[in-house]
């Protein structure tokens, strides 16, 4: 099947998608994904890893952060500070979160920086194979990847890896996608 020819019509067709997959279908490849990222040796390999806080139509990779945590990781989560920013912050456990900006659970600790070398984990509506990702539409992840260029890894359901998606130029590629 060839993608949608519009990022809007991509993203409704990916929404579409996920209403027709059972919750346990979800829950399951979910679980898929956690177990496949966590024998990755890149992650296996960090020290630093920032990760995300998914929305109930992103893979949950939940478990995998506090396991990472549990394994001596440290691991930052972002949190958005404007209509244009987020920042990054230390995710220590589940009591230093709160709902924040477009109801996404966001660490209330400190912002900082991240070290260098840290492994970026990049929620997205779709991704295609050469990394094209597409996001929300609000650009946050773009613009934080272009300022920082960490090593990249994008996280998605199988049904979310289309045969392309149309980018721009402001639009940054993760170096490889897990689903």
């Amino acid at each position: 099947m060839t993608s949608p020819t519009t990022k809007s019509a991509l993203r409704s067709h990916i929404r579409s998608l996920r209403r027709s997959l059972p919750a346990e279908t979800l829950a399951a490849a979910s679980s898929e994904v956690c177990r496949k990222l966590s024998a990755d040796a890149r992650i296996t390999a960090a020290d630093n890893i920032m990760a995300f806080w998914p929305l109930p139509d992103e893979v949950d990779i939940r478990p995998l952060v506090r396991r990472l945590r549990e394994q001596g990781k440290a691991v930052f989560l972002p949190r958005v500070v404007s209509e244009t920013e987020m920042v990054v912050c230390p995710y220590y456990d589940d009591s230093s979160l709160e709902a924040g900006a477009y109801g996404i659970m966001e660490p209330v600790t400190e912002p900082c920086q991240l070290p260098d070398g840290t492994l970026v984990l990049v929620p997205g509506m779709a991704f295609d194979s050469q990394g094209h990702r597409l996001g929300r539409g609000k650009g946050y992840y773009d613009r934080f990847l272009c300022q920082h260029p960490y090593p990249t890894i994008g996280v998605c359901w199988p049904h979310q890896l289309v045969a392309d998606v149309m980018h721009d130029e402001h639009d940054v590629p993760v170096d490889d996608v897990v689903c």
